[in-house]
C-alpha cells in the first residue's frame, strides 16, 4: 500500500467520517409563506389586545377556540392557534423588548421623569417604573420596568429605580429634577426654604414618592369634598 493511501486511512478517514444521511427538504409553496406571515400577524395582534387591555393570559384559552370557530370559513382563522402560552410568550418576547427599543429610541438624551408605586398581587409587592417625556407628538406615558420588591422602604425603592436606569443606560442627569434644582438653585432671591429643600440630596426621594403618589392624593382629595366632613387640625 501507498504511503499516500496509507496516510488517508489513518488520519483522514477518521477525522472526518462521511457526509450523513440528509433528510429531504420540503420546499414550501409562497402561497403557504404567505399564509404564514398572515397568521403570525393575527396572533401577534390578538397578544396586543390581551395586553393593551390587561386581560388575563387564561381569557386566551377560551377567545382562541371561538376565533377559530367563528373564522372557520377563513384559513387564517382555521391556522389561528394562540392560547395562553403563546400569547404570553409573545407579548413577553416580542411586544414587551420592541416597546422599550422604541421608547429608549424616541427618549434619546431628552428630560424625564419617572413615577412608580407599589401594588400587591396576593402576597407580592409589584413595582411598575412609569417614564414620562415629551416628544413632537406631544406629552407620552411609557412603562419601561415592572417588577417586584421584597418591600416598599424608600431605600429599596431608591436602589430599584437607579438599577434599573442603569440597566437601560438612563443618565439621572436627564431627570427633571435636575433642571429644576438648577434653576432655583441659579436664582437670587431664591426663599430660604426652597433653597434647603433643593440644597439636600436626600430630598429627591420625598418627591418622587410625591411624584408618584400624586394622582391617588387628588383622587382621595376628590372624595373627600363630596362628603361632609370634619378635621382636627
Amino acid at each position: 500500500m501507498s504511503k499516500r493511501k496509507r496516510v488517508y486511512r489513518e488520519q483522514f478517514s477518521t477525522d472526518f467520517q462521511g457526509l450523513k444521511k440528509v433528510k429531504k427538504v420540503k420546499i414550501m409553496p409562497f402561497a403557504n409563506i404567505v399564509q404564514l406571515i398572515k397568521t403570525a400577524a393575527a396572533e401577534g395582534a390578538f397578544a396586543y389586545h390581551v395586553a393593551f387591555h390587561s386581560l388575563s393570559f387564561k381569557a386566551a384559552d377560551c377567545t382562541n377556540r371561538l376565533i377559530s370557530t367563528v373564522f372557520a370559513e377563513s384559513e387564517t382563522g382555521q391556522k389561528f392557534s394562540s392560547a395562553q402560552t403563546k400569547t404570553q410568550a409573545i407579548i413577553s418576547r416580542i411586544l414587551a423588548p420592541k416597546s422599550i427599543e422604541n421608547l429608549l429610541s424616541e427618549l434619546g438624551s431628552e428630560s424625564f421623569s419617572i413615577a412608580t408605586d407599589s401594588s400587591n398581587f396576593k402576597e407580592i409587592k409589584t413595582f411598575p417604573i412609569i417614564i414620562r417625556y415629551f416628544s413632537h407628538e406631544g406629552l407620552k406615558v411609557k412603562l419601561l420596568e415592572f417588577s417586584n420588591l421584597p418591600g416598599e422602604t424608600s431605600e429599596l425603592i431608591f436602589k430599584y429605580v437607579m438599577t434599573v436606569l442603569e440597566r437601560f443606560k438612563l443618565s439621572p442627569n436627564n431627570l427633571l429634577w435636575g433642571g429644576l434644582k438648577s434653576l432655583v438653585l441659579s436664582t437670587d432671591d431664591i426663599p430660604k426654604v426652597l433653597e434647603n429643600l433643593f440644597s439636600d440630596d436626600s430630598n429627591e426621594i420625598y418627591f418622587w414618592f410625591l411624584q408618584s403618589s400624586l394622582q391617588l392624593f387628588q383622587q382621595t382629595l376628590l372624595i373627600l369634598e363630596k362628603k361632609t366632613l370634619c378635621f382636627l387640625k
